[in-house]
């Protein structure tokens, strides 16, 4: 296995103030004032240093680092895995999977984690992509508020979507959600555009395209699974971030480093699925119910210019998920987490006080203590990741890649259990 290691540092600039138009008094007191923002702004301009390993060609960095960074000073192990939290905050990861546990919810990572001389380790574009808007909501920049909730239920028309003997179809299902959570949002002060409100058929494009034409707006689209006859609980999704494979690929192909509209809100997109997602948990109540955040590039995450996530709220073809379905009161707990899981994302993003209580229920069953975002004055920026090269070929004209069997990444059939998976793959340019 190739690898290198170098370093890289993220200093903060910090400009020292002037005298200049001071009264008397105030200049009096500006040594003071001055002697404290220089060692406060000497403490936040330190460069963090990370050390990155390549491996594959892809940058890594130890779970230590971004314990570090982040001040999740308490670690402990639990057999393979390390947890990282400082008593708000929480990070579960293990060598050798491809899942991580971030303030209880569990992520698909892009890349799986790995092991590099006894230290767990993640790839670059899973800490910026992932960790870090989830760790510090905050800092996002893009899309800081919004006002409208763009709902979207799946199917319709002669799109029936999931079938089961034992629901309604796929489409019916995902409106009566839908036509539940409106009422809800709109009492939460939210305006609510509906891509359908009644039993018609809607191109994916023209989804996407009613979420981007509405300034100051998020798109939730709402869907119910099919599969297995074993496979139950609730998923969401976001969309892939560029250069990274969706979590259902057993590859990297040349398309998936093609820029897409709805890159713009990576950050935006991670933070408002990891958000329903808790709250959909919630409603489920059973571990092996939460199936977690994963990535995919369905047409309404890519086309969309708005931050936008796709639920999956049950398996239609699950005897005991249908069961569930099949009832009105769970269906209005759906949209109440569709309401709430809004709510939690937004009051994230701002760092108002109130987002102190949005993770005293969630993630850990044992934990009581609310997973705040931290302040503004955060020690450093964090790495920002690069976005791959540019292909001197058009993307579109690029064939497919076909890795060899042992660098595939492996894409688990039973996404409910975590396997481990191989060094991922990136191909030359």
């Amino acid at each position: 296995m190739f690898e290198t290691t170098h370093t890289t540092s993220t200093p903060v600039v910090a400009s020292a103030p002037v005298c200049a138009g001071l009264n008397i008094r105030a200049k009096k007191l500006y040594p003071i004032f001055l002697c404290t923002a220089l060692a406060l702004a000497h403490q936040l301009a330190e460069a963090f240093e990370w050390k990155l390993v390549t491996i594959h060609e892809r940058e890594y960095l130890s779970a230590e680092q971004v314990a570090e960074f982040y001040q999740l000073g308490q670690k402990t192990s639990i057999g393979p895995t390390r947890l990282l939290t400082d008593g708000k905050r929480e990070i579960q990861i293990t060598a050798d999977h491809q899942t991580i546990a971030i303030n209880g919810v569990k992520h698909w990572l892009s890349f799986p984690v790995l092991e590099h001389d006894g230290l767990a380790m993640v790839s670059r574009v899973d800490l910026s992509r992932t960790i870090e808007p989830l760790l510090r909501p905050s800092s996002i920049k893009s899309c800081k508020t919004f006002d409208t909730v763009v709902l979207d239920p799946g199917h319709g028309g002669m799109d029936n979507g999931a079938q089961s003997r034992w629901t309604p179809d796929e489409k019916t299902l995902s409106l009566d959600v839908a036509q539940r959570s409106k009422p809800l949002l709109e009492a939460a002060g939210f305006k609510v555009v509906m891509t359908r409100n009644r039993d018609v058929f809607v191109p994916l494009e023209e989804r996407a395209r009613i979420a981007t034409l509405i300034p100051n707006s998020v798109m939730v689209s709402i869907h119910f699974n099919s599969g297995d006859r074993s496979a139950l609980g609730v998923e969401s999704y976001a969309l892939s971030p560029r250069g990274t494979p969706s979590s259902s690929s057993r590859r990297l192909s040349y398309t998936d480093y093609e820029q897409l509209p709805g890159h713009a809100t990576d950050s935006n997109n991670i933070l408002l699925a990891s958000s329903l997602q808790r709250r959909m948990a919630m409603a489920r109540g059973a571990d092996n119910e939460n199936r977690g955040v994963k990535r995919a590039r369905f047409v309404v995450l890519k086309d969309s210019g708005s931050p936008s996530a796709l639920i999956e709220c049950g398996f239609v073809s699950n005897s005991q998920d249908a069961k569930k379905i099949s009832t009105t009161a769970f269906r209005q707990s759906l949209a109440t987490a569709i309401r709430d899981g809004v709510l939690d994302y937004r009051a994230q993003l701002s760092g108002a006080p109130e987002s102190a209580t949005i993770f005293a229920m969630a993630a850990r069953k044992d934990s009581e203590n609310p997973v705040i975002p931290l302040d503004h004055e955060a020690i450093a920026k964090p790495i920002v990741d690069t976005t791959p090269p540019i292909f001197k070929r058009r993307v579109d004209l690029l064939p497919p890649v076909h890795l060899p069997a042992e660098a595939k990444i492996s894409s688990p059939a039973d996404t409910n259990k975590t396997h481990p998976a191989p060094a991922p793959f990136r191909p030359d340019y």
